[in-house]
């Protein structure tokens, strides 16, 4: 029965690793697109701005209803509606946007740092009690505590998965439940020559251990809702329609064409890269910002335990041959 869990372990591991390795494809392929849409973005305003400008000027057209057209380029217009623009409607907006961005960027960065000193600390926590492990006498209750072992670190590795990281997390669920369990049978039974020692030190390594991936759980799903994202491109886009209501003249757009469409293109370019560093921050196991380098000691402690079962079950094969023969 333990040859057969061994082996089914290693089928699963290793048919796990294969659907990761390519699913990462898809994943790196759209990071590489979210790295250079701050690149393209602005290139596509620089030469798409005489476009913007008439389908904008089109649009006021339309929705004022107006049967007149202004003989100086709409100069007047712009010149009477600046103090309302620049005066009250620009700087409000400008504040909570720069506000909002700020608390926005600050939050996820700081996520992703406790995150992976959640994942470290919960890798050192694994390390120990793979030790411990190692420490007790040989029984079925080892046997199950090294296996309990290895489908809690095939956890941590599916929830610090790149895709979708925030739909594997199953907060109540923990392996470590039967870990605990598992250590009260062997406490309890007094066939299984247990050192107190060895037991208080597994005790306290478990309960540090779920209180380091409560805390892991708890930032992965501490997100803002999709409305803090919807405002914060109502107020980006806000700031390029006063733009566009600033600058729409006929005489500034014929004089100063190129000075207008480099500094869209600046608006254009910051924005765009705000918002990729957002998204990029949003997932902390992929793009740019990502803490995936926490993430491989998992597949050594992972290797390591089921090196130690497989060596195990080669043992009592042996044994069981010598008392055969």
């Amino acid at each position: 029965l333990l040859s057969r869990q061994i082996t089914d372990s290693y089928i699963e591991h290793d048919s796990f690793d294969a659907d990761r390795a390519k699913t990462n494809e898809s994943v790196r392929a759209w990071d590489f697109v979210m790295t250079y849409i701050p690149v393209v973005n602005p290139i596509l305003a620089y030469f798409t701005y005489p476009m913007v400008v008439m389908s904008w000027t089109d649009l006021v057209l339309l929705i004022s209803n107006k049967n007149w057209m202004p003989a100086d380029g709409g100069a007047y217009q712009a010149e009477i509606i600046t103090p309302a623009v620049n005066g009250i409607v620009l700087p409000a907006i400008s504040i909570l946007f720069a506000t909002l961005i700020s608390q926005t960027v600050t939050t996820l960065r700081q996520r992703q740092i406790d995150l992976r000193t959640c994942l470290n600390l919960e890798a050192c926590e694994l390390r120990n009690l793979e030790s411990l492990v190692d420490s007790f006498a040989e029984s079925i209750e080892k046997n199950n505590l090294r296996r309990v072992l290895v489908e809690y670190t095939v956890r941590i590795i599916n929830e610090s998965a790149a895709e979708d990281e925030d739909t594997k997390i199953v907060p109540g669920k923990s392996e470590m439940n039967d870990f605990f369990s598992t250590l009260n049978q062997m406490s309890a039974n007094k066939d299984i020559r247990t050192e107190p020692t060895l037991l208080s030190e597994a005790y306290g390594s478990v309960a540090r251990l779920n209180s380091q991936r409560s805390t892991r759980v708890s930032a992965l799903q501490a997100t803002f809702p999709a409305m803090h994202y919807l405002v914060l491109c109502t107020l980006a886009s806000s700031i390029c329609l006063s733009f566009l209501l600033e600058t729409n003249q006929k005489a500034l757009i014929f004089l100063a064409d190129t000075e207008l469409r480099v500094l869209w293109t600046i608006l254009i370019g910051a924005f765009s890269a705000l918002s990729a560093i957002c998204y990029d921050l949003l997932h902390p196991f992929r793009g740019n910002y990502q803490i995936m380098m926490s993430v491989p000691q998992f597949y050594n402690i992972r290797d390591s335990l089921l090196g130690k079962e497989e060596m195990q079950k080669k043992l009592m094969d042996v044994s069981m041959g010598s008392s055969m023969k």
